[in-house]
């Protein structure tokens, strides 16, 4: 709450609403108290002194939101509220598929860059030298056009079909996944993301491994 975490994830609703920060801020406090650990066993190798290691709860909530607080801290933007589909990007948004599957994707580049590659993607050749999309603004008129033309296109197709055509175009994109399909994932297998573990009280249990590799 204190971290500014709870009232971002609240951002343009009436009340703040308790989604699990706590929970979160604990995990990465966890993990950035072992990459301490792990300095400290650095230098005392290195150069024979002791540390003493802390990592405070508030720091590792604000550490969680580094990209969101920088940005207030360098031009005071705050979290928007509202709908963010129809505030932000149509190049960088959700969509809901035909299949009621949602993907995310991603133009990073500058627009000019990749107008040509968003239209043959989606079927939009007609859109490549219309000037009102020249210089796409975020929540612009313009881009809520595009966002509103998008939603319509992308529900034509399964999600699986519409990643396999954004992929060949060189977009960053990904589906927006549920537990239910994050345990199936192929890229969660390879790496042993999930594991097996023997519980002495339940048995083989699965949990969700370390992703570090050494």
């Amino acid at each position: 709450a204190r971290s500014g975490l709870m009232n971002m994830l609240s951002a343009g609703e009436t009340e703040i609403a308790y989604r699990g920060a706590g929970t979160i801020a604990d995990q990465i406090g966890g993990t950035l108290l072992a990459q301490g650990i792990l300095l400290a066993i650095i230098a005392r190798e290195r150069f024979g002194i002791g540390q003493y290691v802390e990592v405070p709860h508030l720091g590792a909530a604000l550490l969680l939101q580094a990209q969101a607080l920088n940005g207030y801290l360098l031009n005071k933007d705050l979290p928007r509220g509202g709908n963010e589909k129809r505030m932000g990007s149509p190049l960088f948004n959700v969509y809901r598929c035909q299949d009621d599957k949602w993907l995310a994707v991603g133009f990073i580049q500058p627009l000019e860059h990749r107008w040509e590659d968003v239209c043959q993607a989606l079927g939009l050749e007609n859109l490549i030298n219309e000037p009102k999309f020249v210089d796409l603004q975020d929540g612009s008129s313009e881009a809520k056009e595009l966002t509103a033309l998008f939603d319509g296109i992308y529900a034509q197709k399964p999600r699986s079909e519409w990643l396999a055509i954004l992929k060949a175009h060189n977009a960053v994109c990904a589906p927006v996944q549920g537990y239910e399909e994050i345990e199936d994932d192929p890229q969660v297998i390879a790496n042993d993301l999930i594991v097996r573990i023997e519980h002495p009280d339940h048995g083989e249990i699965r949990e969700v491994g370390s992703p570090i590799t050494v």
